[in-house]
This record gives C-alpha cells, structure tokens and sequence, in this order.
C-alpha cells in the first residue's frame, strides 16, 4: 500500500465507510472484511501501482544509501509495502534478508520481489511474526489505517525492529482513501507510549533531492529504541542532533502543488459559472414569446 502515501494529490479521497455506506454491500450479503477487501481491490488498481513505481524506486535509490551508511541493517521488513519497490532497492544493494508485509489487494503477478517474501496481512491490526528484523519501514501507509486502528499498526512495527523508517501522510497531503492524516508529532507520541525516540536524520539530507519524491522528503523519519540507541553510539552526534525539534513541515513542493489544485479549482468553478450563466440566458431568451409580424406590416412590404 502507498500513497500520496505514495500518490500525487488526487480528488479519489473517500474512505472505507463513504464506500460503505454508499454501496450498500450488506444488501449482497457481503462482510466487513469482504467490503474491505472488494473496495480495496478497486482501490489500488494496476494502474495505481504503475504510477507509483517509478517514483517510489527512485526516491528509495537515493534514501536507502543513507539508511545503510547510518544504520547498516542486515534484514529489513517493509509494513504496507505494495508491489515492493522498496524492497526491490534494499535487494539491489545487497540486503536479501528481506520480507514484505500487505494486504490481498496486492496484485501478486506486479510484485517486484520474489513472491516467497511477500505475506499477506491485516496491517490495520496486531502483527504477532515468529521472528524480528534489523529495520522496519512503513511509508506513506499509517494515513491508510482507521485512526482507532494506529496504535495497533505503532505496535506491531516496535515488535518487529528496534529501527523503524517511517513517513505518513499529514494533513491536507490528499490521496487514495487517505483516512487519518496526521502531523508528525501524533506518531511520535504514539512512537514515544513503546519507548521509540524519534530522530530527524534523513529529511535534512534529502529535502532539496529532486529525484525523492516530496511526500518522502517531507514526512521520513526515524523510530528507534532505546537499545538501538545505545548500539549506535558511534554516529551518536549524528543521532542527538537530529532528535526532531521542529518535526511538523510542509515540502515547498507540498505547498506548491496544493496551491495548483486550487487554482484549478477556481478555475473550474469559474468555467461552471459562465457555463451555467450562459445556459440561463440560453433559457430566459427561449421561453420569450415569438413577435409575428401583423398583416399590414406584412403588406407594407415593398413588391
């Protein structure tokens, strides 16, 4: 799953349960979860991971190096990790260890991994794995989750590494079935209830990189524990001076791309305006009576 997370700002914002409740899926005998599972199929298309691939794997070419160089993980699982466009760069650099987590809406025949690494989940509730990994990614997935559901999605990810790369939509960021975004400050206190510090040590490095996408350059941040904090005590002046003070920012990119939106709003709604006046004029000039010309009028008429 991505959207923005993973998703240039789009107008398909709708959530769960304006689906829900304007289908009506009981009256076909359909489940929750059998809602769930046909609006998500409908939801993240093909076509919604084709246009995110090439994005997301450009921007992991540039964010994974950073990652290694600070944390030099040796196995890595990805929560909500779609068709594994991520996961196929950690491979690319070495990492085979490698695991990916995600719904059933994931098209298996697009899956950029082996599809022996992929295990189809309910990240929305609590992950119990037989095992635990170097890092923990979760990007652009936590604004996807029921806001009832994020400390579920929090937990699970604190039990499956004592490193976690993490970035979530914030508010106004818009997307495909965007349900609880959120300023980065939220997920650090829930972050902070497991003990995880927050440390702000990729953004700076990759906030003027073109080729990361803004959403990623905006909202990455790293989750760590307190033992990992202690294991990587050699970059500990990297680690300090990056502890999060100013963590709630909005991308140039961000702003600029909103602000487009809504000048193509207005501009919408200025052409529906005129429209709608000219359909009126249309309607008033039509329903005046017709002025017939009287019978002396008509022989008037020069011969």
């Amino acid at each position: 799953m991505r959207p923005a997370s993973h998703l240039t700002p789009d107008a398909h914002n709708t959530t769960w349960h304006q689906i829900g409740a304007g289908v009506g899926w009981a009256a076909f005998g359909l489940s929750n979860g059998q809602r769930l599972r046909t609006v998500a199929e409908q939801m993240y298309s093909d076509s919604f991971y084709a246009e995110m691939s090439d994005g997301s794997q450009a921007s992991a070419r540039h964010v994974i190096p950073i990652i290694l160089e600070l944390f030099d993980p040796h196995s890595v699982v990805d929560v909500g990790c779609g068709i594994g466009d991520w996961l196929s760069e950690f491979r690319r650099a070495g990492i085979v260890d490698v695991a990916g987590l995600d719904g059933p809406w994931v098209p298996r025949a697009k899956l950029l991994i082996p599809s022996d690494l992929f295990s189809e989940v309910d990240i929305s509730q609590p992950m119990a794995l037989d095992r635990r990994y170097d890092l923990a990614t979760c990007l652009e997935v936590a604004e996807h989750i029921d806001g009832e559901h994020a400390r579920n999605l929090v937990e699970s990810l604190t039990s499956l590494a004592p490193v976690v790369v993490f970035s979530a939509a914030i508010p106004f960021q818009t997307g495909t079935n965007h349900v609880n975004e959120q300023w980065p400050s939220y997920w650090v206190s829930l972050f902070a209830e497991r003990r995880y510090s927050v440390r702000d040590c990729l953004r700076p490095r990759i906030w003027d990189e073109p080729e990361v996408e803004y959403w990623y350059a905006q909202n990455l941040l790293v989750f760590i524990s307190p033992e990992a904090v202690k294991a990587f005590s050699e970059i500990g002046d990297t680690l300090r001076n990056a502890d999060g003070r100013m963590l709630d920012l909005v991308h140039p990119r961000a702003f600029l791309a909103a602000q487009a939106q809504i000048s193509h709003l207005k501009y919408v709604g200025t052409l529906r305006w005129r429209l709608r006046s000219a359909m009126r004029a249309v309607r008033a000039r039509a329903k005046r009576p017709v002025r017939r010309p009287s019978a002396g009028a008509v022989n008037r008429q020069p011969k």
